[in-house]
């Protein structure tokens, strides 16, 4: 049995409701609109030595990036469905998106999260990823960078 409608348009046709359902055949009268997305909020949750944690909130969602140096393990996790994702390039540059101040500051750095350019992040995670920086991090050896090191690592400075 198929639902069928008769549209008021001065024309006597039936029309298979399925079909406007599946195909699109009626157009909106208004676009749908954009709703405004409320500003992220960080919140540094955990500083440890070289471990940090940081929260990222923005409506109902809620994410942390977890940098857990001694441990070797750098992940993003939704907090309301508990996946776990590794740390990428990308998914470092999302979370840091819209972030200012310094709460996305690790120890490990003299500048925050966020001031990294594609290039920076891309460095970050290399350096994370790094087994001898892992090693200098559980011996106490890392306060941090050498601020030559860590302005290279972020956007170039004008002149």
């Amino acid at each position: 049995m198929q639902n069928q409608m008769t549209l008021d348009l001065g024309i006597e046709e039936k029309v298979d409701v399925r079909s406007l359902i599946v195909h699109g055949d009626i157009e909106r009268e208004t676009p749908k609109a954009k709703r405004d997305q409320p500003a992220p909020e960080f919140e540094r949750i955990l500083m440890d030595g070289a471990d940090c944690a940081f929260r990222r909130r923005c409506g109902n969602r809620s994410q942390m990036l977890v940098l857990l140096v001694t441990q070797g393990q750098y992940y993003v996790t939704d907090e309301r469905t508990g996946s776990r994702h590794a740390l990428t390039t990308a998914r470092l540059g999302t979370f840091c998106k819209g972030a200012t101040g310094d709460a996305l500051t690790p120890p490990w750095s003299a500048h925050p999260l966020q001031d990294y350019d594609a290039k920076g992040r891309a460095a970050v995670v290399a350096l994370l990823n790094s087994g001898d920086f892992r090693e200098m991090c559980k011996r106490d050896m890392v306060v941090f960078v050498n601020e030559e090191v860590d302005t290279l690592l972020c956007r170039q400075p004008t002149v």
